[in-house]
């Protein structure tokens, strides 16, 4: 685990469109689902294939809600503190502050989308089983970061000498480990349904021309992904530059191809709502892979560079937020047919 990576989401396709540790991005609302498989059924039914698929998504959406919202909250509360503080020694009493982000999901959010997800069909035994231990693990976190959140925030230190915080950051590291080991099952079953889902996703509607701008965004999104699933590393010497360079510029094509056609198709792309909003993300993430390949090409290592990573040119940790960002804004779309 790099403690720069933050939690990668997943794209939430739902329905008939599907939209660590890492982060990846995944939430659409109910309406849109309903919304598409109405449109679906008007344009002539949908298919057996694709019925499973939807009631699939729908299911996965419920984690999926957990995994982009408590999950992203919780390693970026672990990876700020531990950036800060020794996770073996803990605090020194010394420090002139410490910050640790509050958990700004809430957690019961979270543990209705796990109810409601374990009574919806399909039935998924191993996902189902892993979400009871991530709930577990969600239950016994929450409320220890809420306490040493509270203690540092309103700096309480200072009246105690540090005590509570050094005697509560055994339990806190603890509790963080637990979180992690539990998330890890859950996240790679849903990523690894969500993404099977999206595949087939994408095959219907590359035949289908009324969707076209649809497809062309889930296939940028889905080569996005394919970029920043090869920047898991410790320093810039284990990029691998072929491999990058490759997803790279496969992501570009994809990009420039939406680009074009939301150019050309305006009418079609305004049925895109926040479609502009998307595009600027994308462009965003582009331009971070882009100074990722340019810091491989010059050898220039990030392990010293000062500053926070997530805003430090050609860090991963920069590309990894603009990734997000980009899912956010994917899973905030809506296609309209009018």
């Amino acid at each position: 685990m790099k403690t720069w990576v933050q939690l990668l989401g997943i794209v939430y396709l739902g329905a008939t469109v599907l939209g660590g540790c890492k982060v990846v991005e995944r939430l659409k609302k109910a309406g849109e689902v309903a919304q598409q498989a109405a449109s679906s059924a008007a344009e002539g039914g949908l298919s057996s294939e694709e019925a499973k698929d939807n009631e699939l998504g729908e299911k996965l959406g419920h984690y999926i809600e957990c995994l982009n919202g408590f999950s992203r909250d919780a390693f970026r509360a672990r990876n700020q503190y531990f950036r800060e503080i020794d996770k073996d020694k803990g605090p020194t009493g010394k420090e002139s502050s410490i910050y640790l982000p509050a958990l700004t999901y809430t957690p019961e959010r979270c543990s209705k989308a796990i109810e409601t997800a374990k009574t919806a069909k399909p039935a998924l035994p191993d996902v189902e089983a892993a979400a009871v231990e991530y709930k577990k693990a969600l239950d016994n976190l929450t409320p220890l970061v809420k306490t040493l959140h509270d203690y540092y925030d309103r700096k309480d230190f200072k009246d105690d000498d540090f005590a509570k915080g050094k005697t509560q950051h055994a339990a806190l590291v603890a509790a963080f480990d637990a979180f992690e080991k539990a998330n890890k099952p859950l996240d790679d079953k849903v990523t690894v349904l969500n993404e099977q889902v999206g595949q087939r996703q994408l095959e219907r509607l590359k035949d289908r021309p009324e969707r076209r701008m649809q497809y062309l965004i889930e296939k940028a999104v889905d080569d996005a992904k394919k970029v920043v699933k090869l920047v898991d590393i410790d320093s810039i010497a284990e990029l691998d530059a072929t491999a990058y360079n490759a997803a790279l510029d496969t992501y570009e094509k994809s990009y420039t191809e939406m680009e074009t056609y939301a150019t050309t198709n305006k009418a079609e792309a305004d049925k895109v709502t926040m479609f502009s909003i998307y595009k600027s993300s994308s462009e965003s993430f582009l331009k971070s892979a882009k100074e990722l390949m340019r810091r491989k090409r010059d050898n220039q290592d990030f392990t010293k560079e000062r500053g926070m990573p997530e805003h430090t040119e050609g860090h991963p940790a920069k590309l990894i937020k603009n990734f997000n960002e980009v899912i956010d804004r994917s899973n905030g779309l809506t296609y309209r047919s009018r």
